[in-house]
């Protein structure tokens, strides 16, 4: 099952380095504007604002916002697929506690520590994904080693981590397409 497992993030990787875009850089937002644009109240006094010629500019999320969104829709989605291995594998519930911890580690590590490296986009994805599996399944083992073993923690942190990135990923660019573009 491990091997299996292991084929299948190869294969994911694989697809992710021959179909990303090649520009593509490793921060997923562009730069944030500092000071924020401001606009001028008469200007739209004097402007009827019906008129869908005037609408407001489009919304410039920051990165904490982006961040915080990201975060809690990995914790959802890693939480829902815990709790279905967690059912099936007939494991203690208090394995969720982890995930959480977790999550909130790597998600952090990945997003603010990686992108020092500056390495090109298919590269950061591959590794922060490698680490986030790694990483995920040894904390889940290590704090519950009464309760799961590593071969199974590392089958839950490889489930965890492809839903959040595939799942995750759709959701994120509706979500970012649908409100902040």
């Amino acid at each position: 099952m491990i091997k299996i497992c292991f084929s299948l993030l190869f294969i994911v990787v694989v697809l992710l380095v021959v179909f990303l875009p090649k520009n593509a850089s490793a921060n997923p937002l562009p730069p944030p504007t500092f000071p924020p644009p401001t606009f001028d109240i008469d200007v739209y006094d004097q402007q009827n604002i019906s008129d869908p010629k005037n609408k407001m500019p489009p919304v410039e999320p920051s990165l904490t916002l982006f961040f915080v969104i990201v975060l809690l829709l990995t914790i959802i989605l890693e939480l829902l697929a815990a709790l279905v291995f967690v059912s099936r594998v007939k494991v203690s519930k208090k394995i969720l506690v982890y995930v959480f911890l977790v999550n909130i580690i790597t998600l952090s590590i990945v997003w603010f520590l990686f992108p020092l490296l500056s390495l090109p986009f298919e590269v950061f994805i591959v590794i922060s994904e490698i680490f986030a599996v790694l990483f995920e399944s040894y904390f889940i083992y290590l704090f519950g080693k009464q309760i799961i073993s590593y071969q199974q923690s590392l089958k839950l942190s490889l489930l965890n981590n492809f839903v959040s990135l595939f799942i995750g990923g759709f959701l994120l660019m509706y979500i970012f397409d649908r409100f902040f573009v």
